[in-house]
């Protein structure tokens, strides 16, 4: 099997998919924007063949390294980054070299906000009321307000995560943003009051889930973008019935297949659902090595298994829920302990430490600690301890 792997270096802990292919026998192909002397060593000798390119944003220069990756080996028989902003790309190789997979006029379902509330609704799953601003129809904010008053939130209807989404309350706010917005098409919704929940995984062959978790977070995704605040998020052991329904369902919807799968969702204070947005990678950060410490499994093998149809039979059990604890260098002078302390004190716990890649710092923190227990209230007061300050 012939599997064209784009970014197999970025982000640094997603070389283990690549890894775990080659050493189940799949021929992986990698591009990459560096030279293969400059790739991680386990990295470069799990690539079979391998091209270096200047940039992912030019779609020519990537379809033409596949070019001479399928000259030199023959058929591609899958392609994958795991990464959002490649959608468009991988979408590209898969037409020109009929590859299965997510196709090009397939992507506005998982790439358009304002689509992919389509496809929710299709599945059952409640949306937040929305309507469309683009550069020439200002009036259309207005007219959605006539209905849904303040406060509103406004981001881009193709947009990565929480960046440049804003929650408005006041005409004042509106006017600025209208004045200071990106030339793009964005997405106006009515403020939703709950909880982001996720239902995160990843589906086989067949479209059938393999293995799904879910992640709840310590603060609004909105606020830890925009204000550079500690936080954490977590798995949880007992995914809620309604949820996991939900997500089941969406997925069967959009008949994706071999795909990481990370869904968003609203838990609301009456506890209903409300679907957010649909993301075909895994969860962000360090989110699987997360899986693997809360279920004792190596999610990386598991999905080279899964290309190769050989996971029809497993299962795993939700053993610890796992959070990813953030700090920054910011406040590093403040906290009560210092990172010394904390390995010490929490050594039976904590899994994983790393400073993070600069390009995460904004959102993620500069610090990264994983830490595991069987006790969400354990998880709650570590973190609690972990941004303590003096």
């Amino acid at each position: 099997m012939n599997l064209l792997y784009l970014s197999p270096h970025f982000p640094e802990n997603f070389y283990l998919f690549a890894l775990r292919a080659a050493q189940q026998g799949i021929k992986v192909l990698g591009i990459t924007d560096r030279n293969w002397s400059d790739l991680p060593h386990d990295l470069a000798n799990s690539l079979h063949d391998h091209e270096r390119i200047s940039s992912f944003n030019n779609k020519r220069e990537v379809l033409d390294a596949t070019h001479r990756l399928s000259h030199r080996n023959g058929k591609i028989h899958w392609v994958e980054s795991h990464l959002e902003p490649w959608l468009e790309i991988e979408a590209a190789i898969r037409h020109e070299f009929l590859v299965p997979g997510l196709q090009p006029p397939n992507l506005d379902k998982v790439k358009r906000k304002s689509v992919m509330k389509k496809v929710f609704a299709h599945s059952g799953c409640r949306v937040a009321k929305s309507c469309l601003l683009n550069s020439s129809n200002d009036q259309a904010v207005y007219h959605f307000l006539k209905e849904n008053p303040y406060p509103i939130i406004i981001k881009p209807d193709c947009g990565v995560g929480a960046i440049d989404t804003h929650k408005i309350e006041s005409d004042e706010q509106l006017e600025s943003f209208l004045k200071n917005r990106a030339p793009i098409v964005y997405i106006v919704e009515e403020f939703i009051d709950g909880q982001i929940v996720t239902f995160d995984g990843f589906c086989d062959y067949r479209g059938e889930v393999v293995f799904c978790t879910s992640h709840q977070y310590s603060f609004d995704a909105r606020q830890i973008a925009n204000e550079g605040i500690d936080f954490y998020y977590y798995n949880v052991r007992e995914l809620d019935p309604d949820l996991a329904q939900r997500g089941y369902e969406a997925i069967r919807s959009l008949g994706i297949h071999n795909k990481f799968f990370h869904l968003e969702f609203f838990r609301c204070p009456d506890e209903s659902l409300v679907a957010i947005e649909i993301n075909l990678r895994p969860p962000g950060g360090l989110s699987t090595d997360m899986m693997n410490f809360a279920h004792d499994i190596d999610i990386y093998n598991l999905w080279a298994q899964a290309l190769l149809q050989e996971n029809s039979s497993f299962r795993y059990e939700r053993k610890y829920h796992c959070a990813h604890v953030s700090r920054r260098d910011r406040f590093y002078d403040s906290y009560f302990y210092s990172h010394e302390e904390l390995c010490e004190k929490y050594a039976s716990v904590l899994c994983h430490y790393q400073r993070l890649n600069p390009l995460y710092a904004q959102v993620m923190g500069e610090h990264a600690y994983l830490v595991r227990s069987p006790h969400m209230e354990e998880i709650h007061e570590i973190a609690q301890n972990f941004h303590k300050r003096a």
